[in-house]
């Protein structure tokens, strides 16, 4: 699951601009994202 607490404010500008549906497979997920690099490393894996 993402903690919106640890990202700073570029990671979760980064986060809203991913696409709607790559949001809520993040927020959903059971990982742990902490920062932009964990979400690009997702995004990656899911996209494959």
């Amino acid at each position: 699951m993402i903690n919106f607490d640890k990202l700073s404010r570029t990671d979760r500008e980064y986060f809203y601009s991913l696409p709607y549906l790559i949001q809520r497979k993040i927020v959903s997920s059971e990982l742990n994202i902490t920062c932009r690099e964990d979400m690009q490393r997702y995004f990656t894996n899911i996209v494959r």
